[in-house]
């Protein structure tokens, strides 16, 4: 069995441990944002944005069901009959008052219960018909709105394209903590897009290589990562996004003749590509580094 001592040195291990696993698959992630974003589809589907009216079944719970009602024998006095007789008629009297007295209260509540419960089912069932008609209501204009927007981006209308190409940008996929800001102005007599997309300041890519622990000094070492790969692999993931986002571009709207990406941070721009459609297809991003693609494309740094 392992002793306390043991179990602390393998606790502060396991955590350098976890560290430098999680620097190491973030690397991975920045490496990989092209490869992983032209893998798939950007073309957004309209049809998937439609909206379908639904709201929960009502459910009345207790109130369902009405209560059950007494019943005279529930109150009705014991030894009714020849056996009542034997304890006197005035007695006989008094207990049978009483009970009955017990009985029509207990009726009356019950009326008003029921009563209470039927106005509560009324009310609940309004108040489910007019949500059911609210979100109906709701998912048939959003709907409308929805193909008066098809129609209006199959006759290229610029305010309909722009709007096109900005769910085009919110889906792009990009690691965990960018930036989602991105804009795009459409010019429908070229058929040409500029965009303008926001990066993520360099420090995040880890300047950490790995971590581990030494148990002499009971301390964490961190291993630093050379400031030219730092710098290395903040230059990749910039051109990888702005290539991602010219070809998702270029993917989703077949009619674009060209498109202008331009990548900033922090109020600086650091990557522009101003490619056309064909030029752009010449090039394989699935085969080649970003930096050989944007030289191919010709890039301008900042």
């Amino acid at each position: 069995m392992a002793s306390e001592r043991e179990r602390y040195l393998a606790g502060r291990e396991m955590t350098a441990v976890g560290k430098t696993a999680d620097v190491v698959n973030r690397v991975a992630e920045l490496r990989s944002i092209l490869a992983t974003g032209v893998a798939r589809p950007a073309r957004v589907d309209l049809r998937l944005l439609r909206k379908r009216a639904w709201i929960p079944p009502l459910d009345l719970g207790d109130l369902a069901e009405p209560r059950r009602a007494p019943t005279w024998r529930e109150f009705e006095p014991a030894g009714q009959g020849a056996l009542g007789r034997l304890f006197g008629r005035a007695r006989h009297h008094r207990g049978l008052a009483a009970a009955r007295a017990a009985f029509d209260e207990a009726v009356r509540r019950h009326d008003e219960e029921e009563a209470e419960r039927v106005r509560r089912v009324a009310e609940l069932r309004e108040r489910h018909e007019e949500e059911r008609k609210r979100v109906e209501k709701a998912a048939a204009d959003h709907n409308r709105g929805l193909d008066e927007f098809g129609r209006k981006l199959a006759r290229r209308d610029p305010e309909a394209v722009e709007r096109h190409l900005g769910l085009v940008l919110a889906a792009v996929p990009l690691p965990s903590g960018f930036p989602r800001r991105a804009e795009a102005v459409f010019t429908p007599e070229a058929e040409t897009a500029a965009v303008r997309v926001e990066l993520p300041p360099r420090d995040v890519v880890p300047t950490a290589r790995s971590f581990t622990y030494d148990p002499a000094s009971d301390r964490e070492v961190r291993v630093a990562r050379s400031e030219r790969e730092v710098a290395e692999l903040y230059r990749s993931l910039v051109g990888q996004v702005v290539l991602l986002v010219a070809r998702d571009l270029f993917d989703a709207d077949e009619h674009l003749a060209a498109v202008r990406v331009e990548g900033r941070a922090g109020g600086a721009s650091l990557l522009t590509l101003e490619v056309e459609r064909a030029a752009f297809a010449r090039v394989d991003l699935r085969r080649f580094p970003a930096e050989v693609c944007l030289r191919r494309l010709d890039a301008s740094e900042a």
